[in-house]
């Protein structure tokens, strides 16, 4: 739809090394052992190694894009691509600890400093597993209320750009929680 997404701004670090450290090398020149120098540079400033893989990644793709507009060598890519991604246990980076859920009871206590719009928010997120800006972009109009469970589809999503439909089923429980915030114009958002 012509907005920027947010991997616009998550490839400017990666790039931005790029050109810091391999600026004024000719792109045919820059090779897989480039590639794993500026990998070695991303371990050696303390980043994850699932952060280190998706700024690698992040410079395989503008290649990819430099060859989509013959502005790259087919052969540099092909080159950057023969670097692997960094595995579990096998390099200098640093891992990290899985992220886990937030306990109920530290919800519960959450919600009570909380103001109520965004307490509702937080609950009806918590129902559905929706997206926080799932959440944010709720109207009346997005909401089929036909049937014992309401349907909620949004406007947009983060996987749109791949021609799929998000569909989030409302049952009992978030219906109770979204209902005082329907009352409003169809094409206005529930949370404003």
């Amino acid at each position: 739809d012509g907005k920027r997404t947010q991997t616009y701004e998550r490839m400017k670090p990666a790039l931005r090394i790029l050109r810091r450290l391999y600026g004024d090398v000719p792109v045919t020149e820059f090779s897989a052992l480039s590639l794993r120098a500026i990998r070695e540079h991303f371990i050696n400033a303390g980043l994850a190694r699932q952060t280190v893989n998706d700024e690698i990644n992040r410079i395989r793709t503008a290649f990819k894009y430099g060859v989509s507009v013959d502005i790259v060598p087919e052969s540099v890519l092909s080159s950057l691509r023969s670097v692997s991604n960094l595995e579990k246990g096998r390099s200098a980076a640093r891992e990290t600890d899985p992220i886990l859920p937030v306990s109920d009871e530290d919800v519960k206590e959450t919600l009570k400093h909380l103001p109520p719009i965004v307490a509702a928010m937080v609950q009806v997120q918590r129902l559905t597993g929706a997206r926080p800006n799932e959440i944010i972009q709720i109207r009346p109009a997005d909401i089929d209320r036909s049937q014992e469970v309401w349907i909620y589809t949004p406007q947009h999503h983060k996987t749109e750009h791949h021609g799929k439909q998000r569909i989030i089923p409302l049952g009992p429980k978030a219906q109770a929680i979204l209902t005082p915030y329907l009352d409003r114009d169809e094409e206005d958002c529930c949370f404003s």
